[in-house]
């Protein structure tokens, strides 16, 4: 709560001006200060922008497993490299997703989710699609 002492009446309404400029109306006055309940609070112009919480955090840990196993196995960035990147990896995706075993939950060679490595694979594709398109740009 703070207190001010910036304030007129309008309609017998006792209405505070703050430092932001906001119009409150008071909520309890005396001794000519005001007092109102909502603090100031910060700004932050993020409206639009990407809000990466909204990626579930234990599944993204899974896929940054499998590129840590990629880049130990490979080498970093390797996948950019790839020739016919985007039908290999679609195979790739389709051998973790509807070419494994039914029962088989992760990657014999990896020990990492299959849906992971699918995971993996799609964003290589994304990439690949955005980087063209920055090219042609």
């Amino acid at each position: 709560m703070f207190k001010c002492s910036y304030y007129y009446e309008n309609n017998n309404k006792r209405i505070c001006t703050h430092p932001v400029n906001e119009e409150l109306e008071c909520k309890q006055y005396s001794n000519n200060n005001c007092f109102y309940y909502t603090e100031l609070q910060g700004e932050k112009h993020d409206k639009g922008k990407p809000d990466i919480t909204l990626i579930p955090v234990e599944a993204l840990t899974e896929v940054i497993k499998v590129l840590m196993f990629g880049a130990a196995k490979y080498g970093r960035d390797n996948w950019v490299k790839v020739p016919d990147l985007q039908d290999r990896y679609k195979a790739a995706m389709a051998r973790h997703t509807i070419l494994k075993p039914v029962d088989e939950e992760k990657d014999p060679e990896s020990g990492l989710h299959h849906e992971a490595h699918a995971v993996c694979c799609l964003l290589f594709m994304l990439q690949d699609k955005i980087n063209k398109k920055d090219v042609e740009k």
